[in-house]
């Protein structure tokens, strides 16, 4: 009941909402910072003084409140008893109508019910309704001001209420239902302000707001419209706060100066749109629910988002729009949590993407997203997926339990800064025909296959921590991938493969405890390691393709090192405590320059017809029986190098060796050890003692030339039956037992 002179004692028996069984909404206290305010006029104060008493009003006359309208005075009021009043009214002076018991109006034909030009008019607990006229509404206003309390308003085709001019409206606790035309429909410079009201059952849009009117909608209801709630246009302004739709839409095609929507709930079946903004449109979305839709941007619009929560709902930008999020949820049930593409930017932090039955974010066809403090959380399909043309930046996002993989991308622009990426089910980043994709200050942990798997791809991964992947940690195809910095360990299968012509460089990196190899690089493939550490790794690389090791330290591995089969080139690295440093084989070609081989087992075996090229390099402490071997139709070549301390024997050949201008000191038993096999040259080397023997011969032809061999505690040159190897031109002192010993 309004507060009108003259009608506190009446009170009206008629309940807005009681037949629909409706609660209105709670008022919703969201942020505002950034909101636009919404300029409003004052309604005009109820008037004061002496209005005369109230005129009371029957069904019993015919046109009886039209009848008291005419007599009554300015701000007069007119109580209405119940009753049905076939009538229709029009209004142009300031007066109060004030219905007692159940009041019905309506046209007694193809007249608008209620007709308003001027004055400021109230209406307090009527039934208005237009049920004969297709071509009329329940109420028309073409000036003035008009409160509506607590009333009930149908009509048939034309629009329920009508406000055009400069029309002031304010309804409060009503029903106003449509049919095949809106339930309110606002036009030119009209100004409408609802407050616990109900809109409901239109064909077309129950709330049509068109030219430069305006309207604020506080604790509202809107019902089942298939086509649209709200819908803005033109250059009018819409608030919605604390409102609920059901099964319908808010539409926003305004290029009005405020456009917001705050505190609402849209709950929809079947995934529809719940909010849409389109036509270059600039709105704001403050703390809404979404349930079972989606917001829908398109049409290059502008949009800020603040803390909205999307149940089972989603976002999408198209068709170059612009949006801004913050601090918003996405939870249950939808297909894909937000899509971005056509040319759209999204900027988004602070979202909580969790518990989803679909995709977390899908970006692609020229579209942008910047991203700051996502969290992706328990996603049954992909986190995100990035492709055609998509540009997709994400800094400090937590992606974890997502059960396929956490970023796939093709075709597309990605950069990954301080993420975290975790237990996931599939991988970590799956990149596809990707020419340009950063990942830094990044870990993956915990992921079922790779952390990040590239096939035809450019990447750039630096300052990295990876470890306890299903497969391995990088797994390269057909791509070309920059690592710095990078730390990979405790990998079920390998560190970093490189296959179908991949090319990796690893600078600054750090390998550890990966199984099967730190560095896999298969047939027609590349790897490149600069001051790069490898460690405890079960092998530290497995060479197919190409690999090179610069400055590198590669250590504690308790069976082989290194494997190659194919190209190696090692410069300028240390192999310490490994089972074997270095088993070349299958044709390998490996090239060896300024190294050092420190208390390794076995330091370099050359097998099965691989080829060995080893310069500047030293091998110092072996463990094992021989520092270097050359069996099975291998060819070693050792120019300048130094062997010293070797336990057993420092150099055994079974095959081909080329020994020039080096140095082998302080080996335990025999420095060169020649089986029948062996052949090449020895020469202008320095064979110095400690151990039983500086050569030992036990066929062969290899060519024993121009040599210092001396202080060994046996023989300088111990010499096999039937050897047919050449010992000439040496130089021996100190030898013990004999300078040359044949047998």
């Amino acid at each position: 009941m309004s507060d009108i002179p003259g009608t506190r004692q009446i009170t009206p028996n008629i309940s807005a909402n009681q037949k629909l069984n409706l609660t209105y909404p709670q008022y919703v206290n969201t942020i505002s910072d950034g909101l636009p305010t919404l300029s409003l006029k004052p309604f005009p104060d109820a008037p004061t003084g002496e209005q005369g008493a109230p005129i009371t009003v029957t069904p019993t006359l015919e046109n009886a409140i039209t009848s008291a309208i005419e007599q009554a005075k300015e701000n007069q009021t007119i109580i209405v008893q119940s009753g049905i009043y076939e009538e229709a009214l029009n209004i142009s002076k300031s007066i109060n109508l004030v219905a007692n018991g159940k009041v019905i109006i309506c046209s007694a034909g193809g007249e608008t019910t209620v007709s308003i030009t001027g004055g400021n008019v109230t209406f307090d607990g009527f039934s208005i309704k237009q049920k004969k006229s297709r071509a009329r509404g329940a109420l028309l206003l073409n000036g003035g001001t008009l409160k509506l309390v607590n009333c009930k308003l149908s009509a048939l085709s034309n629009a329920t209420i009508m406000a055009k001019n400069d029309t002031l409206l304010s309804i409060k606790q009503c029903v106003i239902k449509g049919r095949n035309g809106s339930a309110l429909s606002a036009s030119h410079s009209c100004q409408i302000e609802s407050e616990f009201t109900t809109y409901s059952y239109c064909r077309i849009a129950t709330v049509s707001l068109r030219s430069t009117s305006c309207a604020k909608f506080k604790q509202c209801i809107f019902l089942n419209n298939p086509q649209s709630g709200i819908s803005a246009i033109d250059e009018s302004q819409l608030y919605v706060d604390s409102c609920n739709f059901v099964e319908c839409t808010a539409e926003i095609r305004s290029n009005g100066a405020c456009n917001v929507i705050k505190g609402t709930l849209f709950s929809k079946t079947g995934g529809s749109s719940g909010i849409v903004i389109s036509q270059n449109a600039t709105a704001y979305l403050y703390g809404n629910i979404i349930r079972g839709c989606c917001v829908d941007l398109r049409g290059s619009c502008n949009v800020t988002l603040r803390q909205n929560n999307y149940e089972g709902g989603s976002f999408l930008a198209s068709n170059s729009t612009t949006a801004n999020s913050l601090e918003e949820t996405f939870t249950g049930d939808t297909p894909a949590a937000i899509g971005v593409h056509d040319t759209s930017h999204l900027t988004i932090e602070g979202a909580k993407i969790t518990n989803l039955t679909g995709i977390g974010l899908v970006c692609y066809e020229m579209s942008k997203v910047n991203a700051k403090r996502l969290t992706f959380d328990n996603i049954a399909l992909q986190g995100i997926i990035c492709h055609s043309g998509g540009d997709l930046e994400l800094l400090n996002a937590n992606i974890q339990n997502v059960k396929e993989d956490a970023i796939m991308i093709q075709d597309c622009t990605l950069s990954l800064q301080d993420s975290f990426v975790r237990n996931c089910k599939k991988n970590g980043i799956s990149a596809n025909d990707v020419n340009n994709c950063h990942v830094s200050g990044c870990k993956f942990e915990n992921n079922n296959q790779c952390a990040i798997i590239a096939s035809r791809s450019t990447l750039d991964i630096e300052n990295v921590n990876i470890s306890n992947s299903g497969y391995s940690a990088i797994h390269s195809i057909g791509s070309t991938i920059k690592l710095n910095k990078v730390i990979v360990g405790q990998n079920k299968k390998g560190g970093v493969v490189s296959t179908q012509n991949s090319k990796v460089v690893a600078e600054n990196c750090t390998f550890t405890a990966n199984n099967w190899a730190a560095l896999l690089c298969e047939e027609n493939s590349k790897i490149k390691a600069i001051k790069s550490t490898l460690s405890n790794n079960q092998l530290a690389s497995n060479c197919a393709g190409k690999v090179t090791l610069v400055n590198c330290e590669v250590s504690s591995h308790r069976d082989t090192a290194v494997q190659a089969s194919g190209k190696l080139k090692v410069k300028e690295t240390t192999f310490s405590n490994n089972g074997s440093g270095l088993i070349a084989g299958a044709s390998a070609t490996v090239k060896i320059t300024g190294s050092t081989f420190q208390s390794n087992r076995l330091c370099i075996e050359v097998t099965n017809n691989a080829n060995l090229e080893c310069s500047n390099s030293k091998f110092v402490g072996s463990t094992g029986e021989s520092a270097v071997n050359v069996t099975g139709g291998g060819f070693a070549s050792y120019k300048e190098c130094q062997f010293s301390q070797s336990r057993n024997v420092a150099v055994y050949v079974d095959g081909q060796i080329e020994l020039e201008n080096s140095t082998i000191e302080k080996t335990g038993k025999i420095a060169l050890l020649c089986t029948e096999n062996s052949k090449g040259s020895v020469r202008n080397n320095k064979l110095i003692g400690d151990g039983q023997c500086g050569v030992q011969i036990g066929g062969g032809t290899a060519v024993i030339q121009s040599n210092e061999i001396q202080n060994f505690s046996q023989f300088g040159v111990y010499i096999k039956p039937n050897s047919r190897a050449s010992v000439e031109n040496n130089d021996y002192s100190n030898n013990k037992l004999a300078n040359i010993w044949k047998e």
